[in-house]
């Protein structure tokens, strides 16, 4: 079965036994555990809320859909699903393509090329925004990451107040969430080496497990045990002091031939949206922070 505004979380309404684990992860961290993990029925709502409502506010056109559900046993079941979203480093070119008269934003992922590299190009942006200008649709790569879940349920009398084990029970029997397992493909491709080789892929990992960071938890702690347990500067072009384009003399050679590209990519924004936004925008491409930044971007 599948949902157009599903998430892994179990829906409302589901009874979760008070003693229910959550593992995101498990195992996969340089100490042997999970890359998070919690115990009890309060700290699981309280992730239950907190990762959808998150994915909402930080990331940019965000979606979630299960894909597909199936009952393993009498007490387990599986959900597959995904999220969708617009990488920031993206979100301004399709806030022009959202805005501009005529044109329709189509988005797809590049999961099917994890294994190459992706270096950026001004020519492959001039082409994003000729291709838009001739056909009426503009054609973005948005992230995609897809994760499983388990979940084992455990049966409890309906008339249990499964936060208080002494209740009194009645004969009827409903079951109750009592562990919750959930892992991520990409972080399994990503620590498989060889494997991710496309930056894009590996950023958008990063920004989506951004937004799975667990309550009262720091930002740099989060980000510690991210690195700690996924190899994503294994990654070609994500290591500390990797440069797009300066790898090589033939590198550095395709770099400057894009220079023709951007005069003629500025002409399109000018042509398009005024002299007046055009010089604006590509007045702010010439500083030099903003044009290190992007040439250190990859791909976007």
């Amino acid at each position: 079965s599948s949902s157009s505004s599903s998430s892994s979380m179990p829906p409302h309404g589901v009874t979760i036994a008070p003693d229910v684990t959550y593992a995101l992860e498990p195992g996969i961290a340089p100490d042997g555990d999970a890359l998070f993990s919690c115990d009890g029925a309060k700290a699981y709502a309280a992730i239950a809320r907190r990762f959808p409502r998150v994915e909402d506010d930080e990331l940019f056109e965000a979606s979630r859909r299960v894909t597909r559900a199936s009952i393993v046993s009498p007490s387990e079941a599986t959900v597959q699903w995904e999220v969708a979203f617009i990488p920031r480093k993206l979100k301004w070119v399709w806030e022009i393509g959202d805005a501009w008269v005529g044109v329709r934003v189509e988005t797809y992922d590049v999961l099917d090329r994890m294994g190459e590299l992706a270096r950026f190009s001004w020519r492959g942006l001039w082409l994003l925004f000729y291709g838009a200008a001739t056909t009426g649709v503009m054609r973005l790569p948005a992230a995609r990451v897809k994760g499983n879940a388990r979940l084992r349920f455990v049966e409890v009398d309906s008339g249990d107040d499964v936060s208080n084990p002494e209740a009194p029970t009645l004969a009827k029997k409903l079951l109750a969430l009592a562990r919750h397992v959930e892992t991520i493909e990409l972080v399994r491709c990503v620590n498989t080496p060889g494997v991710v080789r496309n930056k894009r892929v590996a950023r958008d990992l990063l920004e989506f497990l951004d937004a799975r960071k667990p309550p009262n938890t720091s930002v740099e702690t989060w980000e510690f045990r991210v690195e700690d347990s996924i190899r994503w500067r294994d990654v070609p072009g994500m290591g500390q002091f990797d440069v797009d384009g300066l790898e090589d003399e033939g590198d550095r050679a395709a770099v400057y031939g894009d220079v023709a590209a951007l005069l003629a990519f500025g002409t399109v924004v000018a042509l398009t949206f005024g002299v007046g936004i055009g010089g604006w925008y590509l007045r702010g491409l010439e500083h030099e922070r903003m044009m290190a930044e992007m040439l250190a971007t990859g791909a976007y």
